[in-house]
């Protein structure tokens, strides 16, 4: 926060949580099964939701943004997980960045990121008019 304030020059009243903060992650509710259920924690797989909601909505498209150098979530894991839960591949649109997690961070990736994501949403828009 002292960057922020001193080097940045930010200035807010708010308090800053960073997203490991107890404050704020222990109010999240990592739970996958009801309060009285039996869970065993584990990652976080939303796939098999999104194949359903694929299915279910046969106009939605997903744009899937992958760094080639991530160490979160490695190259490839996105096209694996997703082609293992019936998800047909004209649903997704891979696009693939120079740069890790945060791709964005590096100029010209941040530069093609926002070029593609526009491109993306003009595409959906104009062949689902409402």
């Amino acid at each position: 926060m002292k960057y922020m304030r001193t080097d940045l020059n930010v200035q807010w009243k708010r308090k800053y949580l960073n997203p490991g903060d107890p404050e704020l992650s222990d109010n999240w509710r990592w739970r996958t099964a009801p309060d009285g259920q039996g869970w065993e924690p584990r990652y976080v797989n939303t796939a098999p939701d999104l194949s359903y909601v694929l299915r279910s909505n046969p106009q939605m498209k997903v744009m899937v943004a992958s760094g080639y150098y991530d160490i979160v979530t490695p190259f490839f894991d996105a096209e694996y997980t997703l082609n293992r839960h019936g998800i047909y591949a004209d649903k997704i649109d891979y696009h693939y960045y120079h740069g890790g997690h945060m791709m964005y961070v590096h100029e010209p990736a941040r530069v093609a990121l926002l070029r593609d994501t526009r491109e993306f949403i003009k595409k959906q828009v104009s062949q689902n008019p409402r």
